[in-house]
C-alpha cells in the first residue's frame, strides 16, 4: 500500500467519524429539547378541596397550572352540568366554570369556585384544551371532586 491510499482512507474514515459525530450531537440536542420542553410545560390539575372556619365549611373547585410556563385554557367542559344539578355555591343560573374559556394560568396560579358538596354526586369528566405561546396541549381529566376534600 502507498502512502496515498493510507491518506485516502485516513480521509474517509476522519470523514465518517466527523459525520457520525455531527449526527449524534444534533440527535442530543433535539433529546435535550423535549426534555427541557416536558419540564417547563404548563401542568393543569383540577381538583376540589375544602375550608373549615370554625362550624362553617366551604367546598371549592381548583384548577391549578403547577407547571413552569404560562397557558390560556381555549376549551373547557364537563360532562356534569353544575348548573342544573345546582352544584355551585350560589347563583345557580349561570354555567360559572364555563368562564374558564380563554381564561390566563400564570404558573401557580388557580382558579377557585365555591360548590355545594351535597349536590356533588358523581366523579366528573373534565375536558380541556391550553395553549402556549408554541404549543397546544388537549387533556382530558376525570375527578371525584369530594375525594379526600372533607378531611378535617
Amino acid at each position: 500500500m502507498d502512502s496515498n491510499t493510507v491518506q485516502f482512507y485516513g480521509m474517509i474514515i476522519t470523514s465518517l467519524v466527523g459525520i457520525a459525530s455531527i449526527i449524534i450531537s444534533v440527535l442530543t440536542l433535539m433529546q435535550n429539547s423535549k426534555m427541557i420542553e416536558e419540564s417547563t410545560r404548563p401542568v393543569i390539575s383540577i381538583y376540589g378541596t375544602t375550608t373549615n372556619f370554625g362550624a362553617e365549611q366551604r367546598f371549592y373547585f381548583v384548577i391549578k397550572n403547577f407547571g413552569q410556563t404560562p397557558t390560556t385554557i381555549t376549551k373547557f367542559f364537563s360532562d356534569y352540568d353544575f348548573s342544573i344539578n345546582q352544584a355551585y355555591a350560589s347563583a345557580n343560573d349561570h354555567d360559572w366554570l364555563s368562564n374558564l374559556n380563554g381564561a390566563h394560568l400564570a404558573p401557580g396560579q388557580s382558579k377557585i369556585c365555591a360548590l355545594n358538596y351535597k349536590n356533588i354526586n358523581k366523579p366528573v369528566t373534565f375536558t380541556l384544551e391550553h395553549k402556549t405561546t408554541s404549543k397546544t396541549y388537549n387533556e382530558q381529566i376525570k375527578v371525584n371532586l369530594k375525594a379526600g376534600a372533607a378531611m378535617l
